[in-house]
């Protein structure tokens, strides 16, 4: 979160999932200078006949407002979800 203060001039809307090390993080290096929401999906526990390349089917979404005032229109996390996972493709077809 440093480094993202340092590139980023102004107050910026961030939105990161439910996972709680973000918590800190965020708080020490943007303070009250960011408007910030979390995504918690919640997911199903099932056990498919290929249980170990299945993912969860995702229930559900809750969204909460962290601080500021968050566009809700914005409150996504879908465009760093896919450059994962095109990151992901790219960096396995190089393995070959």
């Amino acid at each position: 979160m440093e480094d993202l203060k340092s590139r980023v001039a102004g107050r910026i809307q961030l939105t990161t999932d439910g996972h709680q090390a973000y918590v800190a993080p965020v708080g020490l290096n943007f303070r009250q200078d960011i408007d910030w929401a979390q995504i918690k999906r919640r997911t199903a526990r099932t056990r498919p006949a290929n249980a170990a390349t299945a993912r969860p089917s995702v229930q559900g979404s809750r969204r909460a407002i962290l601080k500021g005032d968050p566009d809700p229109d914005r409150i996504s996390t879908s465009y760093v979800e896919r450059q994962n996972l095109t990151m992901r493709m790219s960096m396995r077809r190089l393995r070959g």
